[in-house]
């Protein structure tokens, strides 16, 4: 019967401690992922872009729909493009949700106010090999 009950504690010692790693993982993997969005808002509408690549993924894609029109530049193209505009401050007020958080995927929403129009971007992340990368952005003006 002791044997029993050292069993019973031990299933439910180890249950608790496999639930409380989960748990931790996923807060760590939100402020990650968190991190990088607060950077990429940092890039976009501040002009920082210091070591702009390390947050893109290699197959990173934008899309900016516009009018009816969607027209998609690549990862050179972005970057190439912010690099020759550094230190370029956007006149707006940026705020961003985490629309979707999972251990190797997240969804956020950043909106940037301009004055008469807001340019809302939905920002795809990757976890890539323990890093989180943004690996998609699709632009939409309101």
């Amino acid at each position: 019967m002791k044997t029993l009950i050292r069993l019973f504690f031990a299933a439910i010692i180890i249950s608790a401690t496999a639930a409380f790693a989960r748990a931790e993982t996923k807060a760590i993997n939100k402020v990650a992922s968190a991190s990088v969005v607060d950077r990429y808002i940092e890039i976009v509408a501040k002009g920082n872009t210091l070591n702009v690549e390390a947050i893109f993924s290699n197959q990173f894609t934008q899309q900016v729909a516009n009018k009816g029109k969607v027209v998609q530049h690549n990862r050179a193209q972005v970057i190439g493009f912010l690099k020759k505009q550094p230190n370029i401050q956007q006149n707006c007020e940026t705020a961003y949700t985490m629309i979707e958080q999972g251990n190797d995927s997240a969804i956020a929403k950043v909106e940037m106010q301009y004055e008469g129009f807001t340019r809302v971007e939905y920002v795809t992340l990757s976890n890539e090999g323990g890093r989180w990368k943004v690996s998609q952005v699709l632009s939409t003006y309101q």
